[in-house]
Order: C-alpha cells, then structure tokens, then sequence
C-alpha cells in the first residue's frame, strides 16, 4: 500500500510539472491588450522568450476591438485584416502557440492598429515534458568518439532530416568529439556562428558612437556565419549599403538591401566588408552603424582524419604483436 501511495505521488508530481512547464503571458500585462503609444508592442516581447505550449492571454473591451490573428508579416505591417488565420472576440481571449516560428496578431479596428495595437512573438521551441534525468557518466581520461552519421558519414543524405534524428537519439558531453568522415573533393564540414548585433544593447542608437564599431572589432566573422538584428520596428531599420564612402556619410539613397521586420537573419555568404546602416534621420549619425569584416572560410576539420584513441590503441597493439617474418 505505501508503494502504491508514493507512485502515485510521484505520478501526480510528474503531471504537474509538465503542465507547469508551460507559461501564460498576459499582454501588455497591466494595460492589456490597446493601442501603444510609441508604437508596437516590441518592448513588451523583446525581455521574453516564448515556446511551444506557452499562451498569449489577451484582455480588452469587446465592444471596441479583437484578436486578428494574420498568417504573413506584409498583413501585419499594413494592417490587413481581410483574410485572418483565426478571430477571437470575447475580450478575455487565451490563444495557445502551438508550433515555431513567427505569430502575428493585430486588430481588425484598423486605425487602433495603425496606432500601435499589434504583435509579433517568435516561437522558439518546445518545453520539455518530463526533463529526463542525467545519464550516470564514468570518469574517463578522454572524451567518447562520435562518427558523425554512422555508416552513412557525411554526406548529402536519402531523408532530409537524417542528422537531425541522429543528433536527437545521441547524449552528448564536454570532451566528446565529432568525427566527420567525407570526400573532400565533393564536401566540406562548415560551423556557423550566430552573432546578435550589439549582444543586449540590440540594435539601437547606442550612447557612445563607437559602440558597433567597438563590438565588431571584437568578434571574428567568417563565410556561413549569422547576424541577428533585434530592434523596434517602428524606430529603426537594417539597410545594407556598398561601400565604406556610404557608410562614412550614412547614405541611404542607394541601398543593396532593405530589412525592416524587427528580427532579421543576414546570412553572410561571401569574405570581404559589409556595411549595415539604418534609413531614420539622426541615427545613422548618433553611431547606429555597422561594418563586419568577414573571413573566408576555413575548415573545421583537416582533410585526412586523426584516428580516436582507441583506434591507435588497436593499431599500436596489432604492429606489436603481429608476427614478423623470418630472414
């Protein structure tokens, strides 16, 4: 009976963390859901970080006003309301993020949505459950050897998801090794930062004008990697210009790309200098500009592989022992 009763207990203790798991976010917390002065709710988002299974608890007075939730950023930006993804109007509405991405809500009263009665969260991932515990691990002098995609190495695989089910079924620890086995006449092996421009100060007119500079000055790019620009919408923007002329003059007259959503991937694909500006008069000027120097790109990886540990135990062991001929 007092087995019973404790795995019970510790049922009902598992249940409840996974439903704990999972937050409520009240928006705009005590203002609710209206109009914003100043613009969107960017503020409101850019301190969170909202995951599969997470709600949005949207308050407000129904006889004004709704939840339009839109499929695209062009409807959110332009307030179009004209073919929204789902509808909620009972002024205490709960709606669940259930997949990643982004998720756009506005109001179908366009002009409380042209004053700023919109939202834009990104969904990153999924709560875990049940967060299994930790593989006991044994004290070994060097770390465990994984050859990346087994028997199948490193290549362009059958099922687009093949290295992501074989990354998810390993437990990996510090001072494992990755082992990439592949023909280097047809392959290579390219690990990719992510850079967040401007680290927690984001991407804003910084009080030292040198800030970026200084910031980019500190970091190393190379060809694959990543520049994430967080900033408010409806204060700033992302233009990428030509050359160091532009840059020095904040000239936006002529810009190689334009990037206005808020959050903006910038892949850089090719080695030599980009240059990253913003089109609002006065702070382009005030220092919120960015040159990044980026490297060419260089392997992770030699070509030919050094063997494991174990691998030059075997060898060394086979070479000993062998027998030798007799002359």
């Amino acid at each position: 009976m007092a087995t019973t009763r404790m795995f019970c207990f510790v049922l009902v203790m598992i249940l409840m963390g996974s439903f704990c798991s999972a937050k409520i976010y009240k928006v705009g917390d005590s203002k609710g859901w209206r109009a914003k002065k100043g613009g969107t709710y960017y503020e409101w988002t850019k301190r969170k970080e909202f995951q599969v299974g997470d709600s949005l608890m949207f308050k407000y007075d129904g006889n004004f006003n709704d939840v339009t939730q839109v499929s695209s950023r062009l409807e959110y930006q332009f307030c179009n309301s004209h073919s929204p993804k789902a509808v909620y109007n009972t002024g205490h509405d709960v709606v669940t993020l259930k997949e990643p991405g982004y998720h756009f809500f506005i109001t179908s009263n366009h002009s409380q949505c042209v004053a700023g009665q919109k939202l834009v969260v990104f969904v990153v991932h999924e709560h875990p459950t049940i967060p299994p515990p930790p593989p006991p691990r044994k004290i070994l002098p060097f770390g465990k050897d994984y050859k990346v995609g087994d028997s199948n190495e490193w290549k362009v695989p059958e099922e687009s998801d093949f290295y992501s089910k074989w990354s998810e079924e390993k437990q990996f620890h510090v001072g494992d090794n990755l082992l990439f086995y592949y023909n280097d006449q047809v392959d290579d092996v390219l690990e990719i930062s992510n850079y967040k421009v401007g680290d927690s100060n984001e991407w804003k007119v910084p009080e030292e004008s040198d800030f970026y500079s200084k910031w980019s000055e500190e970091k190393q790019f190379h060809v694959g990697d990543n520049l994430l620009f967080y900033y408010n919408d409806q204060v700033d923007d992302v233009l990428e210009i030509s050359s160091d002329l532009e840059f020095k003059s904040c000239d936006t007259t002529s810009p190689v790309a334009v990037h206005n959503g808020g959050q903006d991937l910038i892949r850089l694909t090719k080695p030599g200098i980009r240059y990253f500006i913003t089109s609002k008069i006065g702070h382009c000027e005030a220092g919120l500009k960015l040159r990044v120097v980026v490297r060419p790109l260089t392997r992770s990886v030699p070509k030919k592989m050094q063997s494991s540990p174990f691998d030059r135990l075997i060898k060394w062991l086979h070479d000993s022992f062998r027998p030798h001929p007799h002359h």
